[in-house]
């Protein structure tokens, strides 16, 4: 060895002697700990959040598509049911009655198309 090296010995430049990390709910504290692997465990943090964000977002999104089809089938009876008595309602008089009590009159035919 030269002089002035006895003693010392080779220091990696990555890693850190001490850290300290505080946020407002957590803290982490390491000592002789790489910088990439600080990095790695900060990121895969950091990425197990998201993912559980999109797959709780994925859930509610697919309840309130649920939520929207069964009120959009609502909305279509309510629909119907409008057409068939306006349609009625415009019909002669004669045939009102007829058009109320036939399973398959021109108004009920009229109100059940697609």
């Amino acid at each position: 060895m030269h002089r002035g090296q006895q003693g010392r010995e080779k220091r990696d430049p990555d890693v850190v002697e001490e850290i300290e990390l505080k946020t407002g709910f957590a803290s982490l504290a390491a000592r002789g700990i790489r910088i990439s692997d600080i990095v790695t465990v900060i990121a895969t943090g950091l990425t197990a959040f998201g993912v559980g964000v999109l797959l709780s977002h994925a859930a509610d999104a697919k309840d309130e598509g649920r939520a929207v089809r069964a009120a959009m089938s609502e909305h279509s009876k309510a629909i119907r049911a409008q057409t068939r008595v306006i349609c009625i309602v415009l019909q002669p008089k004669h045939l009102q009655r007829e058009e109320m009590e036939n399973p398959n009159s021109f108004c009920r035919r009229m109100a059940d198309l697609p």
